[in-house]
């Protein structure tokens, strides 16, 4: 069963942290982006827990670069899918469509995108 579906599942993303997840409501966490923390600031899911989104962008909290983090597989691997010919977007919030396999994204001052994979 996807870690989404389990009860107690809980994901939690932070700026500074990257993102987490607590299968018992939050009591014990798990890093599931492993290695360096992201300068995380949106989190998208698919309902069955399988496609996750992350995004990051340089801001106050972070120094870490513009970013799109992409799982198919419920946060085992992870695919760098932003454009960074759009140059440095501040990404404040994404949406993930997974019947048109797109992820929204909506910025601070520069409108919205959509990314397909």
């Amino acid at each position: 069963m996807p870690k989404s579906q389990q009860r107690g599942g809980v994901y939690a993303g932070f700026w500074k942290g990257g993102l987490w997840y607590s299968s018992d409501f939050g009591t014990h966490w798990q890093r599931v982006r492993a290695g360096e923390p992201l300068g995380l600031n949106a989190v998208a899911m698919d309902k069955s827990g399988q496609t996750l989104v992350l995004a990051s962008c340089r801001h106050v909290y972070s120094d870490k670069p513009t970013a799109l983090w992409l799982s198919q597989d419920n946060g085992r691997t992870w695919t760098d899918m932003y454009d960074t010919t759009l140059g440095a977007l501040r990404i404040i919030d994404v949406a993930l469509d997974v019947s048109r396999r797109r992820v929204y994204v909506v910025t601070c001052g520069n409108g919205a995108y959509y990314f397909d994979y």
